[in-house]
């Protein structure tokens, strides 16, 4: 039978409503439909070289809509893997004749209304051994007009078919040059000119599976996507043997640029004409990356660059990493086991062209504030060129905008204003380097007079006169803690949390010619978010870096040897 629109078909039930007396249902309880697989609906997802059935998942569930009696209700049922697939619904009173369902994928919960179904393409992907994560795709089905009543609920009560809104890209990934064949992806990102991603709503009542005019789809506003290895995979040497990553995308044309991240580098590239990309078809890239712009995370020169200072915290999985162009910014972003905290390191180019880290942000979404933000001191490395400061804040790209805010700039009315994490001063090699400490996600509400600009800045001055050169790197993590109530209106409408308390933990690590730490000493400054005198080596100021991690529960300088580190930590002796 070809499908009809929901909207069509209820009308004509609610005729026959009013001339025809309505069978009773004979049964209560669950009725089963099966999934097609007709070839004409094909589900695109997966691994191999022209595709394959999407793979239905224990735990998947379908939305439903349910027309019977005159009501239609949003629901929704769990999907049952295995040959046939199936999935059941329950209706107390059992189904009736000329009732009709139809169903879509994902389920949303936020889902109350057939004409404006919430669906998504996210634009963080992921991959695993076994294929591509199906959640991504967008699916809607037929509409099935139940015949009955139904008498026997254990037989199936008919079959839906789903067809794919989106389409799927397919980078295959190799190097010609074999220095490169080695590393293994973690994640590649697709940025484009146009939207490709992000969450939509689709009125499913109009849509016909079987008419692709019917199953366009708009309103989503993501210019880029992403898609995670859960476990990386190592480059292929050939274009035969290249490795794929799937990534689902809005039907369209694009431009843009491709970044494929793996263990060593970054590769950058930018597509020289669009693409186009069709609904329910499979589109394969060959990228070679040898031809693309290569970029090392770590500046050789600096060995002792990485990241001793950064608090251990468990993280969910593998980065997902992005690009701010404006910034040139390559960020990296992990979840947390929070629901409202997530790590970010933002990194930069330096005169060299080499990419070096800027800072890391451990950002809670509730509180709208990072809990700390950890970064290195180095004269060298972090040269001081005059680049200026940009005093243009801004949302950190790489962190939802609803968690941020944009900072109070009342100042005079409220007394607080935006406290930098990594000063401005902090960050002088480039200009973009700059443009990073401006992100809203490097700001809490801090007391202005006397506080922000008076003894904190002086304490921030110290640690900039106290970069070292050479083989000794200064270690910084600067945070916040809430053990008050405040809570003042922002100007972007979020009630935002006054932290009671800033803090500052520096540690000073030398290095041989090898790479390894032979001596530390370490220090920590706590001050409550109001106006101080004095200066920041006073005794009711100074700390030791313990104290704040017994405070806040975070274990600070991981990296550092453990001998060097306690002694360093333990330590209230100012070291500038």
């Amino acid at each position: 039978m070809a499908a009809a629109a929901v909207a069509m078909v209820l009308a004509s039930c609610a005729k026959e409503e009013q001339e025809v007396p309505v069978p009773k249902a004979v049964s209560e309880g669950p009725y089963t439909f099966l999934i097609g697989d007709a070839p004409s609906t094909r589900l695109l997802l997966g691994s191999g070289e022209r595709g394959r059935f999407g793979l239905w998942e224990k735990g998947d569930r379908v939305g439903t809509v349910l027309s019977a009696s005159g009501s239609v209700t949003c629901g929704y049922a769990s999907v049952t893997p295995g040959t046939p697939v199936s999935f059941r619904l329950y209706r107390y009173g059992g189904f009736e004749g000329g009732e009709l369902v139809q169903a879509y994928y994902p389920y949303n919960s936020g889902t109350r209304d057939a004409t404006a179904v919430k669906m998504s393409i996210p634009s963080f992907q992921t991959q695993d051994q076994s294929g591509f994560d199906f959640d991504a795709m967008p699916l809607v089905s037929n509409v099935y007009e139940v015949t009955g009543p139904v008498t026997d609920n254990f037989n199936p009560v008919g079959e839906l078919y789903f067809a794919n809104l989106a389409a799927v890209a397919q980078f295959r990934i190799f190097s010609s040059n074999s220095a490169y064949a080695s590393e293994t992806i973690s994640s590649v990102v697709f940025e484009s000119s146009a939207p490709l991603a992000g969450s939509f709503e689709a009125d499913i009542t109009r849509m016909d599976i079987y008419d692709p005019s019917t199953l366009v789809i708009s309103g989503y506003s993501e210019s880029s996507a992403a898609t995670s290895l859960s476990v990386p995979a190592q480059v292929g040497a050939t274009l035969d043997g290249a490795t794929s990553v799937y990534m689902v995308l809005a039907p369209g044309s694009y431009s843009g640029r491709v970044t494929v991240v793996t263990d060593k580098a970054t590769y950058t590239f930018t597509l020289k004409s669009p693409l186009e990309f069709r609904r329910s078809v499979i589109k394969g890239l060959g990228v070679d990356l040898a031809t693309g712009s290569r970029q090392t995370d770590i500046d050789p020169r600096f060995p002792y660059l990485n990241c001793y200072e950064v608090p251990a915290i468990d993280v969910t999985g593998p980065p997902t990493p992005g690009y701010y162009s404006t910034f040139e910014d390559n960020w990296y972003r992990w979840n947390t086991s929070s629901q409202t905290q997530c790590i970010v390191t933002h990194t930069f180019n330096n005169d060299s062209n080499k990419r070096l880290r800027n800072y890391t942000v451990l950002y809670d979404g509730e509180k709208h504030s990072p809990v700390w933000i950890s970064f290195v001191m180095h004269a060298d490395a972090y040269e001081d060129n005059n680049a200026g400061r940009n005093d243009s804040w801004r949302y950190d790209p790489a962190i939802d905008e609803e968690w941020q805010q944009s900072g109070l700039k009342n100042a005079n009315s409220v007394g607080y204003s935006r406290g930098h994490f990594v000063a401005s001063n902090y960050r002088q090699t480039t200009y973009n380097q700059n443009r990073q400490t401006f992100y809203n996600s490097n700001q809490a509400p801090q007391w202005q007079n006397s506080f922000n600009g008076g003894i904190w800045s002086s304490l921030e001055g110290a640690v900039k006169a106290a970069s070292p050169e050479g083989r000794d790197t200064l270690y910084v993590v600067v945070g916040v803690l809430f053990e008050g109530d405040k809570t003042l209106p922002s100007n972007d409408g979020k009630d935002v949390p006054i932290p009671s308390h800033f803090y500052k933990c520096v540690m000073k690590c030398s290095f041989d010619a090898g790479g390894t730490v032979t001596a530390a000493s370490g220090v920590a400054y706590l001050f409550t978010n109001e106006a101080h005198g004095g200066g920041y080596n006073d005794s009711q100021y100074v700390t030791s870096i313990d104290a704040i991690e017994q405070r806040t529960g975070f274990d600070f300088f991981p990296r550092v040897p453990s001998a060097l580190q306690s002694a360093a930590e333990s330590s209230t002796s100012p070291i500038f």
